[in-house]
């Protein structure tokens, strides 16, 4: 590269994110009612995880009560944390499963949550 050449930089937005698959928003009912005032999103490996099979739906689990639990502890973690940290460890016990989950504070399109495995970081 030659002083002459113009240096690209390019950022991923999490709106960029949302249209391609990657984040999906939680509904702002939802968020609102468990205490969030900025947006929340979670990746697709949290939604996974969040999914109740058909065998623990027979039982009665469904995908908004597990997204409410999920909130709900991600809110008390984050409620408790550091005002510092941005990266807010947790774990969950969803159906038989134990995840452990991160809340991160997003700020590259104005301020939001997201919810992710440590793996998608």
């Amino acid at each position: 590269m030659t002083e002459e050449e113009p240096i690209h930089l390019y950022s991923y937005t999490a709106e960029q994110a949302i249209e391609d698959g990657i984040l999906i928003e939680i509904a702002p009912e939802l968020s609102k009612k468990a205490g969030y005032r900025w947006p929340v999103r979670i990746t697709q490996g949290v939604s996974s995880l969040a999914t109740p099979t058909e065998q623990e739906q027979q039982q009665g689990q469904n995908l908004t009560g597990r997204l409410w639990d999920i909130l709900w502890v991600a809110k008390a973690m984050i409620s408790n944390a550091d005002p510092r940290d941005r990266i807010i460890p947790f774990d969950m016990t969803l159906g038989k499963r134990m995840a452990r989950l991160w809340a991160c504070l997003d700020t590259t399109s104005g301020p939001a949550i997201h919810i992710i495995t440590p793996e998608e970081y």
